[in-house]
């Protein structure tokens, strides 16, 4: 099986999975194709002259499924989804947690984040679980 490697959710090419760096198709998709970041310093240096921004934004900021935000809305997006995880925390049962966790503990696992995921083999489990521990926020989506 090939590892596969993202840097800002663009894949690595296997060549450099296996030579460690980020290769320039990877890099021109994360910087949105411009690729010569030297541009605006050799303008100035050469005397044609200067950039500004003449109207939106400087910088873009992507996700993983390619929707585009500008600054303003980044920061709307991050705090909108830290309310969520802040809230996802305040319904859960603590100790409810811990004997789910204790009970399932074949079917958990930790993300690459480091929180805890239950991987359930069908819905049918899926759906016990929830029936048993009704004071267990489940999430379907890794927006957490």
């Amino acid at each position: 099986m090939e590892d596969k490697r993202y840097y800002r959710c663009s894949e690595v090419s296997s060549y450099g999975v296996k030579m460690g760096f980020v290769d320039m198709r990877a890099l021109g998709e994360a910087v949105g194709g411009v690729l010569n970041l030297n541009i605006v310093r050799r303008t100035a240096e050469e005397g044609l002259g200067y950039w500004e921004v003449e109207n939106g934004t400087l910088n873009w900021h992507y996700d993983c499924e390619n929707n585009q935000y500008s600054d303003e809305e980044a920061q709307a997006r991050i705090k909108e989804l830290t309310e969520l995880v802040e809230d996802a925390d305040e319904d859960t049962d603590p100790e409810e947690l811990e004997a789910f966790k204790k009970r399932k503990y074949q079917y958990m696992a930790k993300d690459r984040e480091g929180r805890d995921v239950f991987l359930a083999d069908s819905g049918y489990v899926l759906q016990m679980a929830q029936m048993d521990f009704k004071h267990i926020k489940f999430h379907f989506t890794s927006e957490f």
